[in-house]
């Protein structure tokens, strides 16, 4: 599945922010060592990012590196779950059982939000 079918993807995002910045899809991938072709895929939701495209990403956009990543993250898991009917259920049990994980989603979705206020 086509990541652009799902909503405002990492690609999406990205390409709104490249755009805004003005700068071209060449100059962005020559920056971080990327070829053109393919980050025109990932902007497209043709292709995903890999961890380390995601933080390269994240290192010339200047944002935060967890935040690029947590789309990445999020973008994978749609690609994989976006039509399946417990998807929203699944991600509600993510959420409320956090704690049984190790995670304090609560708490890293706030420090993620003031650290872009």
């Amino acid at each position: 599945m086509k990541a652009t079918q799902i909503g405002n993807t990492l690609g999406q995002w990205l390409r709104k922010e490249r755009c805004r910045r003005g700068k071209t899809l060449s100059k962005v991938a020559k920056s971080i060592g990327m070829q053109t072709a393919h980050l025109s895929k990932l902007e497209r939701g043709d292709r995903p990012a890999t961890p380390n495209q995601a933080a390269a990403l994240a290192v010339y956009f200047e944002f935060d590196t967890r935040l690029v990543e947590a789309r990445r993250i999020a973008d994978l898991f749609m690609r994989e779950n976006a039509y399946n009917p417990a998807t929203l259920t699944a991600i509600g049990l993510l959420e409320e059982e956090a704690g049984n994980y190790g995670l304090n989603f609560r708490e890293q979705k706030n420090n993620l939000h003031k650290s872009h206020s």
